[in-house]
């Protein structure tokens, strides 16, 4: 059947909600098709291109892979698998998935199910009467049990950080923290990145010292860079995750296999003491029962890097992206990180800063992508690019993880201490973290406006020389 993998326009809707709507996860089951068949000779109706059939032909058991239907491949929600109830919970790998539970890849070779969570739960899916519970099966109740557990995951994030996840950090959260089902390394078409870890996701976001969870805004033909300090000692792992935009539907085909990636994201980790540089996982639907390997990933809204013996010292994490963004918009993206150190990253990521030449005043634009404890900013002006002083200062938004806009008016006044002698006039930005710390913006030039007026006696030495001149401007 075509439909199994394939992107169609309720797969779209389903990414289009994700994408109006960054802080809603949609958990969906991937369904109970895989091994699913008649016996020879049954009849049932096909179609024969222009109308329905009947038919006793032999059909081919459905799978075992590439038995996703339709909206279950969708990019930016999270597609449970089943496994069964682990009465004493992880024991030993491998987990097997349900026999039932349908297995990936996607038609374009995207990584699903997501993650596996255990089924034959006790609910309340019978309407026997009004307090009647039952226990059963299926991809159905994997899913619920999963979206359960993530909502306590968020409340405890909300309880420590005052903010809620979006829904690309919570569903990078649970694939960075999944425990693997397979005595091979890395995600695969079954169980995708492993059975949910409730437990890992909560400490991860206990425990900030060696973990980290970040929401960022990446620019079109921008890097984003994050120093790490690695002991030697501990595994390093780091998962990319983004709500992506949603793709365009095509025509009804088998195994279409055009890519439905739209901003193509990418994770590097790479070693400062000599360039060497650490892919994320791959796997290749071609062979999809091969385990993972390293690569680029163009597939995938989601990359994770794994390192379990790095040796001990400091390491770049890149953020980068092919072609162009989509519109050349910023994309949102999440980082979940663990075994390191966060050594080096900016309190303010800027997205411009700008001024205008109005004529009697001036004014000042700068819009920021993400602030982290960020108090406010101080405006500085200058006549000559080297001498500098405060005019103004503007309240920062503390936490932001969206774009900011901001404006400041220059009234041309306050010229102490200043020389006040140029066609230009040079503006900074001192950005000003709560604890106190700083970092200033570029510096930026402006054509002097032509009301300014002012005599001024400069003196300057030319060799042995006192030169005096007075200019009326």
């Amino acid at each position: 059947d075509w439909k199994f993998g394939f992107y169609d326009i309720r797969t779209k809707e389903f990414d289009s909600i994700s994408w109006a709507n960054p802080n809603y996860l949609i958990v969906k089951a991937v369904g109970n098709d895989r091994g699913n068949s008649m016996p020879a000779g049954t009849p049932h109706m096909i179609w024969n291109g222009s109308t329905y059939v009947l038919s006793t032909a032999n059909r081919d058991a459905v799978g075992p892979y590439d038995c996703i239907v339709t909206y279950g491949t969708a990019k930016n929600i999270l597609t449970v698998g089943a496994v069964d109830i682990l009465p004493n919970g992880f024991v030993s790998t491998p987990i097997n998935t349900m026999s039932y539970s349908s297995w990936g890849p996607t038609d374009d070779g995207r990584i699903k199910p997501d993650i596996v969570c255990g089924t034959n739960s006790t609910s309340t899916p019978t309407s026997t009467n009004d307090s009647a519970y039952s226990s059963l099966g299926g991809t159905s109740m994997a899913a619920p049990g999963a979206t359960g557990s993530l909502l306590l995951v968020q409340q405890h994030f909300y309880n420590l950080k005052n903010r809620f996840m979006k829904s690309a950090t919570l569903k990078g959260l649970a694939i960075h923290t999944a425990t693997n089902c397979k005595t091979t390394l890395g995600p695969n078409y079954e169980s995708g990145w492993g059975l949910l870890n409730t437990a890992k996701a909560v400490q991860t976001i206990s425990d900030s010292v060696k973990n980290m969870i970040k929401e960022y805004n990446l620019l079109n033909n921008d890097t984003f860079k994050f120093i790490i300090s690695v002991n030697g000692i501990d595994t390093v792992r780091t998962t990319l995750c983004w709500t992506d935009p949603p793709a365009i539907v095509g025509a009804p085909a088998y195994n279409d296999t055009t890519p439905k990636l739209i901003n193509d994201l990418d994770i590097r980790i790479v070693r400062n003491s000599n360039s060497q540089v650490y892919l994320p996982y791959i796997l290749n639907p071609n062979n999809p029962s091969a385990a993972a390997t390293t690569g680029n990933n163009y597939r995938d809204n989601v990359e994770q890097i794994y390192l379990p013996n790095l040796p001990n010292g400091t390491y770049t994490i890149l953020v980068t992206h092919k072609n162009n963004l989509q519109n050349n918009a910023p994309q949102a993206f999440s980082l979940v990180g663990s075994g390191f150190l966060l050594t080096a990253t900016l309190p303010v990521k800027w997205m411009n800063f700008e001024g205008k030449n109005l004529g009697e005043k001036v004014q000042l634009n700068w819009r920021t992508v993400n602030e982290i404890n960020n108090a406010g900013f101080d405006i500085e002006r200058s006549t000559n690019n080297q001498n500098f002083g405060k005019i103004g200062s503007v309240k920062g938004y503390g936490n932001s993880f969206v774009i900011q806009k901001y404006d400041f008016i220059d009234e041309l006044n306050n010229f102490t201490n200043i020389d006040p002698i140029s066609d230009k006039l040079y503006y900074r930005l001192k950005q000003i973290d709560f604890d106190g710390n700083y970092h200033y913006s570029k510096t930026i030039s402006i054509d002097a406006p032509n009301t300014v007026s002012y005599t001024h006696l400069r003196a300057h030495e030319t060799g042995r020389n006192l030169v005096c001149r007075l200019l009326l401007e």
